[in-house]
């Protein structure tokens, strides 16, 4: 198999393991029955892998290009979850909040509220930006893990590339 298709599996596994992390639990009626995928209205964009195998067990439309929104914070995720089984960073990492960065992202958009100056550790960003979406917390694990959030971008770019 290619390495650029283990890669991408690695990151498809990514997505649909933490897409189903942040469901909810299936009541007992719910769990008799499998789901029909979502519709080109809820999903026009749709991509599952079988990753031991490889093979595309669905696929709807992936070429298309698209404003990423949220999805930069599932790369910021798993640029992070690289970073931390290489040893660059440490789940009781603290990263600080510069004031600069509080001013700027303290109330814009989903938000994990931290206080300003607050000192929250990677682990703490990582369960922020995992499942509220936080923009403060992906802002600020980016300018500690990185130096700044360009250095990131160019981080996960990178991260990207490598796997197709």
């Amino acid at each position: 198999m290619p390495g650029s298709m283990v890669k991408r599996g690695r990151a498809a596994g990514f997505l649909v393991t933490l897409s189903l992390a942040m469901m909810p639990a299936a009541t007992s009626a719910q769990s008799k029955r499998i789901p029909a995928p979502p519709s080109a209205e809820q999903a026009p964009i749709a991509y599952l892998i079988d990753l031991s195998s490889g093979q595309v067990l669905y696929a709807r439309d992936i070429d298309r290009r698209f404003v990423p929104a949220s999805i930069t914070k599932v790369m910021t995720t798993l640029v992070a979850f690289d970073m931390l089984a290489e040893g660059k960073l440490r789940p009781d990492q603290r990263m600080p909040y510069r004031d600069e960065t509080f001013e700027e992202w303290h109330q814009k958009g989903s938000t994990l509220f931290l206080p300003a100056r607050a000192r929250p550790t990677v682990q703490e960003l990582l369960i922020g930006i995992t499942t509220v979406s936080a923009n403060d917390a992906s802002v600020v694990l980016a300018e500690g893990a990185a130096g700044s959030v360009t250095d990131w971008t160019d981080r996960m770019n990178a991260t990207a590339r490598s796997i197709g």
